[in-house]
């Protein structure tokens, strides 16, 4: 039965969902409240996330691939889930073969901008795919890019114009073994431009961060110099800024590799792995660098075997989390990992995914729009969302200790090759499909603290749902299953300053999802009945 309290303005009470039998009116401590959560969605074979960005509206799109569903022998997974990580939508895009999805953007209209990988479409053996939709995930337009041989994109921005600029590598028209290729679309995707840009080498590009004056940063492997990152910014007119290597790294993946972004001080901090730089064979690596591409600090974190770098954001605090992979005895699987460091590159805290026999794999990092840290991965063969509070806690993480070394790679100044290229780009019409994904929560874990301000709280003790407000308040109170489905919504409307309470007796036994908003500010909490 759904209760529903609209409309009515609120009195100072307790609330009862069975008839009112049992009262509950006591004096409490305001708390803030903050749950953290590992979430799965995936069917019978291999399901994987490999981007991830906040929405407008709190919640999260995540792009990847699928074995389970969808039109090919592996298609692109769009995903929408709302600010608790819960499923809201699910599409796979793709046509008679393979498809891959590895970077995904919100654009200014509401919609949706994916970049990846097709073999189902283009001029060559893989070719560039990006594809828009709606808000909804709805096809509004794909495209096809690429030359004769091996072509990918990896990494896609909204340009100020409104356009849409793809990254990636292309050997179709590469100087050496392969090139890093940018092509540039209008909003309403016509091509405008496209450039290979390189050395005689391997270069590789993996990711792309929009800048403050207007241009942007793009970076990957390179061979020149040795094994390392190259880095290239571009002004607003879309010339060269400047271009350095940093010495001393390698990818991992195709589909998984570093991480850069502009820092809230105007430079930039950059995240991969080396196997030049600390305690074992592979380390992962934050290296903060000037808006001029100079050097300022660098660290390598990691234990005596195999450590990963994919994903970094920097934190309200100015500081920085980092997130990988650690394979730490180099005896079976691996383990998403994440680390925190505060703004001059001092360690903080990591935390590690609990060894159980399963590989938790890591794809990205989004912030949550309270500060909470919410990674991207895999779970077994499944696509995982995992939430971390702002210290780390999460309910299946545990102690992560690596050992933290200084380091100063190199960087040295560079010149790349820079082409102007016109590769064949087709018009396509993927198949796109809903796809009905079974969506689990692992574990979830509720905490609490004191609040500050004595405003809106949200407390649940035993059966009670408790919250307080310091003047009256537009107020939704909502309890959900551990699959995300609305169970009710006992109170919604004006609620008068004062003590509230709400009873769940009536609810039969299980683990349920209480939010709470107050005038537009959210708090979650879980409750356990038994």
């Amino acid at each position: 039965m759904r209760l529903r309290r609209a409309l009515i303005p609120l009195q100072p009470r307790s609330y009862n969902l069975t008839c009112m039998k049992r009262l509950f009116l006591i004096p409490f401590a305001v708390t803030a409240v903050w749950a953290n959560y590992l979430r799965t969605g995936g069917g019978a074979m291999v399901d994987e996330g490999t981007s991830l960005k906040r929405t407008s509206d709190g919640g999260y799109i995540i792009t990847g691939y699928t074995y389970s569903y969808g039109a090919g022998s592996g298609d692109i997974l769009l995903i929408k889930t709302n600010a608790s990580g819960q499923l809201q939508w699910a599409k796979t895009i793709g046509g008679p073969s393979a498809d891959y999805g590895t970077s995904v953007i919100q654009t200014s209209d509401g919609g949706f901008a994916l970049a990846g990988i097709t073999y189902s479409y283009g001029a060559g053996n893989y070719d560039l795919i990006l594809v828009k939709t709606d808000a909804s995930g709805n096809l509004l337009w794909a495209k096809a890019v690429g030359g004769t041989d091996y072509d990918q994109a990896h990494t896609v921005i909204q340009t100020p114009d409104g356009g849409l600029l793809v990254a990636g590598e292309t050997r179709s028209y590469a100087s050496g073994f392969s090139d890093f290729i940018l092509v540039k679309f209008s909003g309403d995707g016509t091509f405008q431009w496209a450039k290979a840009i390189g050395s005689t080498s391997v270069d590789e590009a993996f990711w792309m961060a929009p800048c403050s004056d207007g241009g942007y940063i793009l970076g990957g492997r390179t061979g020149t110099s040795g094994s390392g990152f190259l880095l290239v910014k571009f002004l607003s007119n879309d010339n060269l800024g400047w271009a350095s290597v940093v010495a001393g790294g390698y990818y991992y993946s195709f589909l998984k590799a570093a991480d850069i972004i502009q820092t809230s001080d105007g430079g930039y901090a950059l995240t991969a792995t080396s196997w030049s730089y600390g305690a074992g064979t592979d380390d992962i690596i934050l290296a903060k660098l000037t808006s001029a591409g100079a050097l300022e600090w660098a660290r390598a974190a990691g234990t005596t075997i195999n450590d990963l770098g994919f994903g970094l954001v920097q934190t309200p605090d100015s500081g920085y989390v980092v997130g990988g992979e650690t394979e730490e005895y180099n005896t079976g699987p691996c383990e998403m990992v994440v680390l925190k460091y505060d703004k001059h590159g001092n360690f903080l805290w990591a935390q590690q995914f609990d060894r159980d026999g399963t590989d938790d794999l890591f794809s990205d990092l989004a912030l949550a729009s309270d500060g909470d840290i919410v990674a991207l991965g895999t779970y077994g063969n499944d696509l995982a969302l995992a939430e971390f509070n702002p210290g780390g806690a999460n309910c299946r993480a545990i102690q992560w200790s690596p050992i933290i070394t200084a380091i100063t790679p190199s960087v040295t100044a560079c010149t790349p090759g820079i082409t102007s290229i016109s590769p064949t780009v087709t018009d396509i019409a993927p198949t796109v499909s809903p796809a009905s994904i079974p969506w689990t929560t692992i574990c979830e874990e509720l905490g609490t603290e004191e609040s500050a301000g004595g405003g809106s709280g949200l407390s649940i003790r035993g059966h009670a749902v408790f919250f307080a407000l310091a003047q009256e308040s537009k107020v939704r109170l909502s309890v959900y299953d551990p699959a995300g489905r609305l169970i009710l919504t006992p109170l919604d409307g004006l609620a008068k300053a004062g003590e509230h309470s709400v009873s769940l007796d009536g609810l039969r036994n299980g683990i349920y999802m209480v939010e709470l908003i107050v005038d537009g500010k959210r708090l979650v909490g879980r409750a356990i009945i038994r």
